[in-house]
């Protein structure tokens, strides 16, 4: 399993956060299963991604010299962590 590297912990997924700097998303909104609570689904973007972070979950550390791209994502999670 790959390890941050910097708080050293063994990890089995990177935090992905998109900044985003105008657009729209559209929901649908509906009842959950027990009526307590709402569903929200996706039907449509249309964002402007300004800035994206790869990140460690456990220290949230942003991984940038290691990750830069979902293929790099894809390597790192595989072990391979000399993807740049």
């Amino acid at each position: 399993m790959p390890r941050c590297p910097y708080c050293g912990s063994e990890i089995n997924s990177i935090k992905y956060e998109e900044v985003i700097g105008g657009g729209i998303r559209v929901y649908e909104l509906t009842l959950n299963k027990d009526e307590n609570n709402i569903d929200y689904h996706l039907l449509r973007e249309n964002v402007i991604i300004t800035e994206k972070r790869y990140k460690c979950p456990i220290c949230e550390k942003d991984l940038i010299d290691v990750i830069s791209d979902l293929g790099d994502v894809i390597r790192f999670l595989r072990g391979n962590t000399n993807s740049k």
